[in-house]
């Protein structure tokens, strides 16, 4: 599945495409309210609703590359599923599953993902316009995305949102967030230690914040060449990045 060619440049704006606009008008109609009403329709006991908020706390030009130069490092839009089924974006140790996880990963560009998601996963979701934004957009130090995600007692959160200058990686939770505890309460609290960095396996790394074909300096989309490990895994080659509660907050608060 191709992305819609937008792509995430180094201060976080995105350029715009017709699925981007098309997809910000679905995610706007989406509502906890009706997320709600849906899942009693279906008779899904003891569903609700979560706040989810990812906060860039990394800070201004705070990483030096090898040449010198200073960069900021900033989160792209991205995707979110509730399900109780495995991880719908991602398996460690396999190949890019084709949906849309490449545009994602190499670009920001969440659309290809979403649209997939849309037909297999009933609570599912984008995050694209920064708190107090008015547009998509990727997040700066001290900016936030905010979504709502309805889920049932049995179902877990995943999300996907890019590393902002690198090749292809992303940051996600393979195992997802638990939402609920064993008697069915909802919970709530910091999940940052849930989430890790991911290469992708779909385009060669290069360093960190200079690289020419890094989606903030690549001239398109798929710009990069292959890479010679296809297959998605642990982003281990810069340890300032290993520890994701250094650049990212994740909260999730029951509503």
């Amino acid at each position: 599945m191709m992305g819609t060619g937008s792509t995430m440049k180094a201060d976080g704006t995105m350029t715009s495409s017709p699925g981007m606009t098309k997809l910000e008008h679905e995610m706007s109609a989406k509502t906890c309210s009706r997320g709600l009403a849906m899942m009693f329709h279906g008779s899904m006991k003891g569903a609700h609703c979560f706040k989810v908020r990812i906060d860039n706390i990394s800070t201004p030009s705070e990483f030096t590359a090898s040449n010198g130069v200073k960069w900021t490092l900033p989160f792209s839009p991205g995707t979110f599923v509730a399900t109780a089924k495995p991880n719908p974006f991602f398996e460690v140790g396999t190949r890019d599953r084709k949906v849309g996880l490449r545009a994602l990963s190499e670009a920001g560009d969440p659309t290809a993902l979403t649209a997939f998601v849309a037909q297999h996963y009933p609570d599912y979701g984008a995050f694209l316009v920064p708190l107090g934004g008015t547009k998509p957009k990727g997040i700066l130090p001290g900016q936030a995305f905010e979504f709502f995600v309805v889920a049932g007692p049995s179902e877990k959160l995943y999300f996907v949102t890019m590393h902002g200058q690198s090749n292809d990686w992303f940051y996600g939770n393979p195992s997802g967030i638990a939402l609920f505890d064993a008697a069915g309460k909802a919970l709530g609290g910091d999940a940052t230690a849930q989430v890790k960095v991911f290469d992708a396996g779909t385009e060669a790394d290069e360093e960190l914040g200079i690289g020419p074909s890094q989606g903030p300096r690549q001239p398109r989309p798929r710009y990069g060449p292959p890479d010679s490990n296809p297959l998605v895994r642990a982003a281990t080659t810069d340890k300032r990045f290993l520890d994701t509660t250094s650049v990212m907050r994740v909260t999730v608060t029951p509503q």
